[in-house]
């Protein structure tokens, strides 16, 4: 299953919790916007330094030594080669790339943010939500 399946599983689950209120294009707006923050958050290349970064840290409060070459790949697969080799990962660090984790806090916001400041949501939604269909229709999913 691809990162991209299991977010839009995820999210469609959490979509199910949204509540009634809230109309099919409220809903498929929210879950555009998720989608997309979580891509942003956890996999994609412009994060990434700050996700390394992060990474970096935390390890070195843990204690945790990485090869050279491991320093090189992204900071996803560096908390998958830790916990490979049986480090005790700080549960921050796996949040931090992990999309279904970090799509649970997100979704959270994102309703939070309908639900609290409506009039503000709808234009940063609406950018967010065409943002995510573009990078679809463009292929940038693909990576």
């Amino acid at each position: 299953m691809t990162l991209e399946r299991a977010q839009l599983g995820l999210l469609a689950a959490l979509a199910a919790t949204i509540p009634v209120s809230i109309f099919a294009s409220e809903a498929l707006l929210a879950l555009s916007v998720v989608v997309l923050l979580v891509r942003l958050a956890t996999r994609d290349g412009i994060t990434e330094p700050l996700r390394a970064k992060a990474i970096d840290v935390l390890f070195d409060r843990a204690d945790i030594t990485e090869h050279d070459a491991t320093l090189m790949e992204p900071a996803h697969e560096r908390v998958a080669a830790a916990q490979d080799r049986q480090f005790d990962v700080p549960k921050l660090a796996e949040l931090i790339v992990c999309p279904w984790c970090s799509g649970m806090w997100i979704a959270f916001g994102v309703v939070a943010a309908r639900t609290l400041a409506p009039r503000a949501w709808r234009p940063v939604g609406r950018a967010l939500a065409l943002s995510a269909a573009a990078g679809l229709i463009a292929g940038g999913e693909d990576r």
